[in-house]
C-alpha cells in the first residue's frame, strides 16, 4: 500500500469576542503545536485554516487547494451549522479523507439532534476528550485501515449509533507545547490557560462538574509568558474557570510572573467565582497591567441559584466586589431565560446588577453540551432550538416572555455607555470614560416614535425588497434609529446611528454606522443589507432631526440625504 505524504488541516469557524478584541481559535493552534513537536511527524504538513465567518465556502477553497489526507475540527455552538455544510461539500468531493470532529459541541447528543443527523455520513470519528494525544494518534495512523479501532479515545459511528472504542489516556499538561512556546501563535489578543476543569457543577455551564485536571507547571508558564511577550499581544485572555478556583495553579501563575515579569505589559480579561478573593489573588492583580474581572453570579434569586447548582453566599458576594471594585471594577454576567427564574425576578436581577457593577453582560440562555442539554430535570419543561440551541421556553418563562425580556434588555442597554451586542449577548457599562455614574435604569419606552404611515410605508417597501426580512417596528431612541425585524431565523434589531471614528458596525453608508443583534443565518446579510437600502434615506433623515441642535446632523452625516 502506498501512502502519500501526511497533510493535516486543522479548521476552526471563529467568532469575534468583544470591542477591541482580536481573537482566534486558540484550541486548533494548541492542536496545531501538538503536532508540530510530535516524534514521527517531522515530514508532514500541518495547517491551520481558519476564518472569522459562518460561510462554509470560505474554508472549501483553501481545503480543496491544500489537499488534506486527515481534517480536524473544532466545533463551538456557533460553527455546526456551516461545518455542517463544509463537511457535505467536501465529502461529495473527496470521501476518502476522514474529517474528526473535537471541541466542546462535538458531543454524541448534539450530533443525534435532527439538524445534526448529516454527521453520520461526514464525520469518520468524535474526539470525546482533550485532544492533544488523540490527534497526534490520528496524525499518525490515519492512513492505516483499521485505524478506527487502533486510535483510542474516539466515537465512531456504527451504522446505528455513536459507538466508543476506549477511552485514551488523559494527557500530561505540560507534555504539550503551547504555540506562544513555538511562536506560532497568529496575531491578536493572547490566551492563557493555567489550569483544567472546574469543580462547581452548574448545569448551565459546559465546565461544570469537570474534575480538575493538570496543572501547569511553573517553568511552562514561564516560557508561555516569554512567548505572548515575543508575539507583542496587548490583551491576554484567561481560559481558567476562574482565577480562584486553582489555588495550586494561581501560586505557580504568580512564581512564573515573578520571573518572566510580563503581565504589567497586558490588559488581562479573566473570571472571579462570587466565593472568595485571597491576598494572593490582589497582589498579582496589582502587578498586572490592567485587570477586568467578571463575576459571572448569573442570577441573584436564591432558589433560581440552587435549582443550577450555584450556591452564592450573598453577604460573601459583596464581599468580593467590595474588596476589587475600586482598583478594578467589577463586570458582572447574568444569563437571561434559566429554568426557575421569571420576567420579573430577572427584571430585579439586572436592577441589582446596574446597582453594584461597572459593567454587565447579559447572556440569552442557551441549551449547551455537558450543560443543560445533558443535565437538565424535566420539571424544567425545556424546549431549545435544536439548530442554534438558543432557549425556547421553560419552567416561568414562554416564548413571549423571552422575546419581550430580550427587547427590553436590548432598551435597557441602549440608554447606558458603550452597549455591546452580539446576538447571544448584550453588554454596557455603568460607568462612563469621564466618571460619571448611572446606576438606576431609566423607565423604557417602547412605544414607536416614528410616525405610523411612515412605518406603514417601509413596511411596504421592506415586503418589497427583501424575502428574508419584514419589518415590524421603528423608534428613535437616544439618537439612533432601532428597526423591529422578522428575519430568516428570528427576531432582528437593526440599529443605525450617526458614524463614529474607530466605531464597529455591519455597514457603513453615506455617515450612518449600521448594525444588528439577533441571528441572520449564512444567507442572510445579503438580505439585510437590501433591507438597509430600502430605509437608508429615511433613516438618515430620522437622525437628523434626533440630533442635538448644537450638533447639525446633517454636517456629521456628509451632506444632505439623497
Amino acid at each position: 500500500m502506498v501512502t502519500r505524504q501526511k497533510r493535516i488541516a486543522l479548521i476552526s469557524f471563529d467568532v469575534e469576542v468583544a470591542g477591541s478584541l482580536s481573537t482566534f481559535s486558540y484550541s486548533i493552534h494548541k492542536l496545531q503545536a501538538s503536532l508540530l513537536t510530535c516524534p514521527g511527524l517531522e515530514d508532514a504538513e500541518i495547517r491551520v485554516i481558519n476564518r472569522e465567518t459562518s460561510d462554509p465556502e470560505a474554508l472549501l477553497e483553501p481545503l480543496l487547494e491544500f489537499q488534506p489526507t486527515m481534517i480536524g475540527a473544532s466545533l463551538y455552538v456557533w460553527s455546526l451549522l456551516p461545518f455542517r455544510s463544509l463537511a457535505e461539500m467536501y465529502k461529495q468531493r473527496h470521501p476518502e479523507v476522514p474529517i474528526i470532529a473535537g471541541g466542546p459541541s462535538a458531543r454524541k447528543n448534539v450530533f443525534d439532534l435532527p439538524p445534526y443527523r448529516s454527521f453520520q455520513q461526514t464525520v469518520d470519528a468524535i474526539v470525546v476528550g482533550e485532544g492533544e494525544s488523540v490527534v497526534r494518534e490520528l496524525a499518525l495512523h490515519h492512513q492505516e485501515p483499521d485505524w478506527k479501532s487502533t486510535v483510542s479515545g474516539l466515537l465512531v459511528w456504527s451504522g446505528d449509533e455513536w459507538v466508543s472504542n476506549g477511552e485514551a489516556q488523559r494527557p500530561q499538561v505540560d507534555d504539550y507545547p503551547s504555540p506562544y512556546h513555538l511562536n506560532t501563535a497568529p496575531p491578536g489578543s493572547g490566551f492563557i490557560e493555567t489550569f483544567r476543569g472546574c469543580p462547581v457543577t452548574c448545569s448551565f455551564c459546559q465546565w461544570g462538574g469537570v474534575s480538575l485536571g493538570g496543572v501547569h507547571s511553573v517553568e511552562y508558564l514561564v516560557e508561555h509568558l516569554h512567548g505572548l511577550k515575543r508575539a507583542q499581544v496587548e490583551n491576554v485572555l484567561f481560559l481558567d474557570a476562574a482565577f480562584n478556583l486553582s489555588p495550586r495553579a494561581f501560586r505557580n501563575l504568580a512564581a512564573a510572573d515573578a520571573e518572566a515579569e510580563v503581565l504589567k505589559d497586558f490588559t488581562v480579561f479573566g473570571h472571579l467565582y462570587p466565593t472568595h478573593v485571597q491576598d494572593m489573588h490582589l497582589e498579582l492583580f496589582a502587578k498586572m497591567g490592567r485587570v477586568h474581572p467578571a463575576i459571572g453570579v448569573q442570577s441573584f434569586v436564591p432558589e433560581v441559584l440552587e435549582r443550577i447548582g450555584r450556591t452564592v453566599d450573598m453577604q460573601r458576594f459583596e464581599r468580593v466586589v467590595g474588596a476589587i471594585r475600586d482598583d478594578y471594577g467589577v463586570d458582572v454576567e447574568l444569563i437571561m431565560g434559566l429554568p426557575g427564574d421569571t420576567p420579573s425576578s430577572f427584571r430585579k436581577t439586572v436592577e441589582k446588577a446596574v446597582e453594584m457593577a461597572d459593567a454587565v453582560r447579559i447572556a440569552f440562555c442557551m441549551i449547551l453540551p455537558d450543560a443543560l442539554l445533558d443535565r437538565a430535570r424535566p420539571h424544567d419543561g425545556i424546549e431549545f432550538d435544536h439548530e442554534t440551541f438558543f432557549m425556547k421556553s421553560c419552567a416561568g418563562w414562554s416564548e413571549e416572555d423571552l422575546a419581550r425580556e430580550w427587547a427590553w434588555v436590548n432598551d435597557v442597554a441602549s440608554q447606558f455607555y458603550k452597549q455591546e451586542n452580539y446576538g447571544s449577548w448584550v453588554g454596557f457599562r455603568t460607568s462612563g470614560d469621564e466618571g460619571e455614574r448611572q446606576d438606576r435604569i431609566p423607565e423604557v419606552d417602547r412605544s414607536p416614535t416614528v410616525p405610523a404611515p411612515t412605518v406603514e410605508r417601509l413596511r411596504d417597501a421592506v415586503n418589497a425588497a427583501s424575502v428574508d426580512f419584514q419589518l415590524r417596528e421603528m423608534r428613535v431612541r437616544h439618537g439612533k434609529v432601532l428597526a423591529d425585524l422578522d428575519g430568516p431565523i428570528g427576531d432582528v434589531v437593526l440599529e443605525a446611528c450617526v458614524a463614529e471614528p474607530d466605531a464597529r458596525f455591519f455597514l457603513r453608508r453615506e455617515g450612518v454606522d449600521y448594525s444588528h443583534s439577533g441571528d441572520v443565518g449564512r444567507e442572510g446579510a445579503e438580505g439585510l443589507k437590501r433591507v438597509i437600502d430600502t430605509l437608508h434615506r429615511d433613516i438618515r433623515q430620522l437622525l437628523a432631526d434626533a440630533a442635538p441642535s448644537s450638533e447639525p446632523a446633517l454636517v456629521q452625516l456628509g451632506g444632505k440625504p439623497s
